[in-house]
């Protein structure tokens, strides 16, 4: 089980990803009763089909806003 100080560390290597765009994205650490994970929102529609859905060993999902 992953901590939430580590996905806080996955989040902040996450922002510096090469598709990593703030311009348009920004990102959070949701935690679940079970584990947590990476939400990423959206600013504007984008494609995500070739954006990861794992990231350090973290479910990564998108939600437009």
């Amino acid at each position: 089980m992953i901590t939430y100080i580590e996905a806080d560390l996955a989040l902040k290597k996450l922002n510096q990803e090469e598709f990593f765009n703030s311009k348009f994205m920004s990102v959070a650490v949701v935690n679940n009763k079970e584990t947590c994970e990476i939400v990423v929102y959206l600013h504007k529609k984008i494609n995500t089909s070739n954006l990861p859905r794992e990231y350090e060993g973290l479910r990564v999902s998108y939600q437009l806003i």
